[in-house]
């Protein structure tokens, strides 16, 4: 394992990993944490290190840990990783011990990247024949890796199935808030940025937007609330 620290510039032999085989993908969230996937004779292993790279524990091969490919979700302290054969999807917040899978409804992802904590994607094998079947997929979910007080929290908004006009509360939030709308792509089709003193109802008007399932979020300082809207 070699470790650069001036940019590529020069590298030094970070850590020798005995019964290591081959080294295949590595992955940091920060300077100090981060996961690399191998093998270890003909076994697929992980293995973790907390500081820097220095020295590095094996894990083994933890369920619905997926060796095709591991990643850091930006932003956060989780990594997600994936699989062909044993066809996973799956991330973790406790640096590789523990894995939860995403399901990903039977597909073999093959790469997987985030550019955020909303925002990622996974690739697969392209189908020529079925259309839809295939390429590349999108993260659509809830933000990931925020902190425990800042847990997303579901906001009321009605009606919901609406024709665009929806009605729901601010929180109060003295030191101000944001209200962000996305699209099913990630694309944010309203934004706003306001101070509120006390809880305030508010009425947004999306009728310009077409139809289909978008995901509302509010942020303060202290909580945020997430809602997803449907537009007929």
């Amino acid at each position: 394992m070699f470790k650069s620290t001036d940019a590529g510039s020069t590298w030094t032999v970070s850590a020798a990993m005995a019964g290591v085989t081959e080294v295949s993908r590595i992955a940091f969230t920060d300077a100090n944490n981060g996961l690399c996937s191998g093998t270890s004779g003909t076994a697929s292993n992980l293995w973790q290190t907390t500081n820097g790279g220095a020295t590095w524990t094996n894990l083994g091969q933890p369920i619905n840990c997926g060796f095709n490919d591991i990643a850091p979700i930006t932003g956060t302290s989780w990594f997600a990783s994936v699989s062909n054969p044993s066809l996973s999807i799956a991330y973790t917040t406790d640096n590789g011990v523990t894995w939860n899978s995403w399901g990903g409804s039977n597909i073999g992802y093959l790469q997987v990247g985030f550019a955020d904590n909303v925002t990622g994607w996974a690739g697969t094998f392209s189908d020529g024949v079925t259309v839809g079947l295939g390429g590349v997929y999108k993260f659509s979910g809830l933000p990931l890796g925020i902190t425990s007080n800042l847990a997303p929290k579901a906001i009321e908004v009605y009606p919901n199935p609406s024709n665009g006009i929806v009605h729901f509360n601010l929180p109060a939030a003295k030191s101000g808030l944001t209200v962000t709308i996305t699209d099913a792509l990630g694309n944010v089709v309203y934004t706003e940025k306001t101070i509120t003193t006390t809880l305030e109802n508010r009425t947004l008007k999306l009728d310009n937007l077409a139809s289909g399932i978008y995901l509302m979020n509010i942020t303060t300082q202290e909580q945020k609330f997430v809602q997803k809207i449907v537009i007929e």
